[in-house]
């Protein structure tokens, strides 16, 4: 490949991730000083360049010396999301192991001044403890060539929210007295996003993809459209041994769903956000699902939950609720009863583990096995996708 259909090929992808996350305008500031501007319209890079030095936007792009910019526009408001520092290098970074559950995450489940969680394995009733930095990192688990653009749009969303995350769990508030609306929209947003992304990138939604895709022929599982954008891959449902495989388009539509995560927040854009507080000698654990929807009602057709329940630490929970649904006051400090209870909907939503800062995580969760209780887990993201083959839908609950 030459260096110059390269560049065109970086650049087509960032502009086709733009279109994917809903943003509509990209503006890069050429050498000259002078602003490239356009809007997304599948454009691609070979026609995208400066009207008054007419050099090429992938070569200025492959070369970063500037700030690129992509903006998204709402009824009264945008949101910009900035593509920093050396793109060159960024662009040509080959990360091999990815978080399922990132670090940031994680690490405020901890032990006491460490990086150590413990870890039980409900699938083989085992436990041990592991540090944050190698459990649950797999090898290209989104994206394994160059640019990593997934693995990127993961790192900001983190960069972002990791610091006021950890403001709220060492003030014990989501907002603070002096916040204006704009600002507290803000903070809303960057947790609900978080949340939802936290959901999305895990692995099992893999399977998910892959049991929904067996429902196309594999004519049309070849030639897909997702969110307007259209791409094509064969799909083969097992390999050379027989074995079940989560082959490129497998990977592709996750990848794609996780960068259309802020199509999903608007669902969720009039729900309350609470904060609740454990003080109990007991923490909170987290699991590998560890976003728990209960309590399914209507919009637009779909049901989506009323509650939202997510862990943010060993003594913190946010939890969304729908404007219909009676709620309690902002900061709600719990009962040692309604800890056990929510740790119990942890053990019960896992796929595989749970994880805390107890030595005694195994013979904790046994003491709730025999515990009736009844919830509805119900869907939070929806997706539709269709074969350009024969153009049939299909639509994605996760």
């Amino acid at each position: 490949m030459s260096p110059t259909i390269h560049y065109k090929t970086v650049i087509n992808e960032y502009i086709t991730t733009g279109i994917v996350m809903g943003y509509s305008v990209f503006y890069l500031k050429c050498s000259c000083n002078n602003i490239i501007s356009f809007q997304f319209s599948y454009k691609r890079s070979s026609s995208i360049y400066c009207d008054k030095c007419n050099r090429l936007a992938y070569d200025l792009i492959y070369n970063n010396k500037f700030e690129i910019i992509i903006r998204r526009y709402f009824d009264d408001s945008f949101e910009d999301y900035p593509l920093k520092n050396n793109a060159r290098n960024r662009l040509k970074t080959r990360v091999k192991r990815q978080h399922e559950l990132s670090k940031m995450y994680l690490k405020n489940f901890c032990l006491l001044s460490s990086k150590k969680i413990f870890v039980y394995n409900k699938r083989y009733d085992s436990s041990e403890d592991h540090n944050i930095q190698s459990f649950s990192r797999r090898p290209f688990l989104y994206d394994k060539e160059p640019p990593q653009l997934t693995e990127e749009y993961l790192s900001l969303i983190e960069n972002d929210t990791s610091p006021y995350l950890s403001m709220v769990i060492k003030n014990n508030k989501i907002f603070s007295p002096g916040d204006s609306p704009e600002s507290k929209d803000y903070k809303r947003t960057l947790l609900l996003r978080f949340m939802i992304l936290i959901h999305l990138r895990r692995r099992a939604i893999k399977k998910i993809i892959y049991n929904k895709l067996l429902q196309f022929n594999s004519q049309e599982s070849e030639k897909l459209i997702l969110n307007n954008i259209e791409f094509e891959s064969k799909f083969r449902m097992i390999d050379e041994n027989g074995r079940k495989i989560y082959n490129n388009l497998v990977q592709h539509i996750h990848r794609l769903l996780i960068r259309a995560a802020f199509n999903q927040e608007k669902l969720y854009n009039d729900y309350r956000i609470q904060l609740l507080i454990n003080n109990s000698s007991i923490p909170f654990i987290t699991s590998d699902n560890p976003v728990i929807k209960i309590n399914g009602i209507k919009r637009n057709n779909l049901t989506i939950p009323s509650k939202i329940y997510f862990p943010i630490s060993l003594k913190h929970y946010l939890l969304f609720t729908h404007p219909d649904v009676n709620h309690i006051s902002i900061e709600e400090h719990l009962k040692e009863s309604e800890v056990h209870r929510l740790n119990y909907w942890q053990y019960l939503c896992s796929t595989k583990f749970i994880i805390s800062n107890l030595h005694s995580t195994r013979e904790y969760i046994k003491k709730f096995i025999e515990v009736p209780i009844s919830f509805i887990n119900i869907p939070l993201c929806f997706f539709g996708f269709k074969s350009n083959f024969s153009n049939q839908e299909l639509s994605l609950f996760i």
